[in-house]
């Protein structure tokens, strides 16, 4: 990795320094025009994507039992989930088989960075974007390269329409349901803290809010169950309706990780 440093602030003779962008696309960190952070661990670190990817590669050797970067015994027990999260040690997990991956994410002022590797197959990506708004750009770059590697990672999910009136009888609120021990909630436990959500629509679609954030739109896969925001993992949302079609609780899951919402007393209703 002969184009990284943790050297901060970066020196402008390195040159080829990828420069900040705000949200709208606008330079940022003027006047030198990139970022210099404090947090060497969280934030120091300036790389490459190349640099990055010779990382990865090390990674998915040592697993493999074809490289010496890390031991194979290391590799495996940084490649193992501690329960209840989906973090092994350091990077997150997810899938099986072909499908059996690590990554991890960054996210300082000004810039976003992914790396994921194919545990199974050797196969891997490194993204690397320099703006606030790089957020979204990241999915779809991830979503492109997920589609040509072929493995089924990160299948097209549809979005259906249903009129308003037949998403009405799941609003109201829905409060966390505590006793679901931390063996199930798995990578969500602790995820809501306020531990209420509220259930409503805003111009004809489902929304989900919490305290005084702003609703987030849930977009409808079935009848009863939604899709959170655009995200690498994103949450998914069901309405549980008991024998007679009153609904009753609202489940939220990531990956294999499930909590419960129940509903308020006397706002249950049949649809």
């Amino acid at each position: 990795m002969r184009r990284s440093t943790f050297v901060n602030p970066l020196p402008a003779k390195l040159g080829n320094i990828a420069k900040a962008h705000g949200k709208g696309g606008e330079p940022a960190a003027l006047p030198c025009g990139w970022e210099a952070f404090p947090e060497q661990a969280a934030s120091g670190l300036w790389t490459s994507a190349n640099d990055l990817g010779a990382f990865v590669g090390a990674l998915l050797d040592s697993y493999r039992g074809k490289g010496s970067f890390l031991p194979q015994p290391v590799a495996l027990e940084m490649m193992t989930e501690v329960s209840p999260s989906l973090h092994g040690l350091g990077p997150r997990l997810e899938g099986e088989g072909q499908t059996r991956i690590f990554h991890h994410g960054g996210t300082n002022d000004s810039y976003r960075a992914w790396i994921e590797g194919y545990l199974e197959t050797g196969d891997g990506m490194v993204i690397l974007t320099k703006s606030l708004g790089g957020s979204k750009l990241l999915v779809e770059i991830r979503n492109a390269l997920s589609d040509a590697l072929g493995r089924g990672i990160n299948p097209l999910v549809r979005t259906v329409e249903f009129a308003p009136a037949l998403q009405a009888p799941y609003t109201g609120t829905y409060r966390l349901e505590a006793r679901v021990p931390n063996d199930l909630t798995g990578n969500l436990a602790g995820t809501f803290a306020s531990g209420t959500r509220e259930v409503g629509l805003t111009d004809g679609a489902l929304t989900v809010a919490e305290n005084t954030q702003p609703p987030v739109t849930l977009r409808p896969l079935t009848p009863a169950r939604f899709l959170g925001p655009i995200d690498i993992l994103p949450l998914r949302f069901e309405f549980l309706r008991n024998a007679q079609g009153v609904v009753y609780a609202l489940a939220v899951e990531r990956g294999n990780a499930r909590v419960y919402f129940r509903r308020d007393a006397g706002q249950a209703e049949t649809p």
